[in-house]
């Protein structure tokens, strides 16, 4: 044998003279035939992981190991199948991409937690840039400024429906987008037909697509209400119509309103998000590469980058 020519002996090893490899398993004890694996990475948090992505012809779902070859499923969470899935990491943040859906974030703590990369980075509204008040359609002043009571946690002095009429019920504007409200210590509300809807311009309103609601209708007394509706791309500024409310003019506005009442009700306070600040910047693209260079996360959809805060997956623009 010449000089150095073992160097490129493949599936072999020395052991008192050439030996051949008896290979490795291939998770046999783990996957069926029927999955696959359509993605796998070497995550570091406080020890090694591996991680990895194994389509069933159903759902991507998405499972760690250490020490073991079989994995335990980080549950709660799945990609569309069909779909090879791309991984990278930024402080420990291991952020994944398929080209079809949102993009995803896992990590570990004490426990390992997996969601939507925007749901971890949710925007919150600081109370400098939106203001609220009631408002009531069949009233000469629909709109009733009363931006102080919203955002007083002192006591319960926010109307969430001020008056026993149709089409009553309360107001938010916003200098910047939101789909998120929280609704604080809120006593019962004797109502009927919700509708939560924002403006499009023109003095025309759209319907919410409410994606995850406590309805604001027959709400058990001190409860914390959630309002969680999608992002809309056709959501404008108030224009013309609103001239005369400094509120409202030039800011994104929502109301929700009921098709009838048979009473007032207060809350404590409201809080306002952005939990689709990602699906707004990409305009609802889906990252099909994830790649982190020089501590900055970079997701391409087409011939798009998306860029991050320096260190972190968050805020990407």
């Amino acid at each position: 044998m010449a000089r150095n020519e073992l160097l490129q002996a493949q599936n072999c090893y020395w052991e008192s003279g050439l030996r051949k490899s008896k290979g490795t398993s291939q998770y046999d004890a783990w996957l069926s035939s029927t999955t696959s694996i359509a993605g796998a990475y070497r995550l570091y948090t406080t020890s090694w992981y591996n991680i990895f992505a194994l389509d069933n012809g159903t759902s991507v779902t998405f499972w760690h190991s250490q020490s073991s070859v079989t994995g335990t499923i980080i549950a709660g969470y799945n990609f569309t199948t069909g779909y090879d899935v791309e991984f990278s990491d930024i402080d420990a943040n291991l952020v994944f991409v398929n080209g079809q859906n949102k993009p995803g974030i896992l990590y570990c703590t004490s426990t390992w937690e997996i969601m939507d990369l925007e749901d971890y980075d949710e925007r919150d509204r600081g109370t400098a840039t939106w203001w609220a008040g009631e408002y009531i359609e069949a009233s000469a002043s629909a709109w009733l400024a009363n931006t102080d009571n919203a955002q007083s946690t002192a006591s319960a002095s926010f109307w969430v429906v001020a008056e026993s009429t149709a089409s009553s019920g309360f107001y938010l504007a916003c200098t910047y987008n939101f789909n998120k409200i929280y609704v604080y210590d809120m006593g019962t509300v004797s109502a009927t037909g919700g509708r939560y809807e924002y403006y499009t311009g023109n003095n025309t309103w759209t319907a919410c697509d409410v994606s995850s609601s406590i309805a604001l209708i027959g709400a058990p007394p001190s409860a914390t209400q959630l309002i969680e509706f999608t992002w809309a791309s056709d959501w404008v500024l108030g224009d013309a119509y609103f001239t005369d409310y400094d509120d409202l003019a030039n800011h994104y506005i929502l109301r929700i309103t009921h098709a009838s009442t048979s009473g007032s009700t207060l809350a404590s306070y409201l809080t306002l998000h952005h939990s689709q600040y990602l699906t707004q910047v990409t305009d609802d693209d889906r990252p099909q590469t994830v790649a982190t260079h020089n501590r900055f996360l970079h997701l391409a959809a087409g011939n798009n980058v998306y860029i991050s805060d320096y260190g972190t997956p968050t805020g990407c623009r």
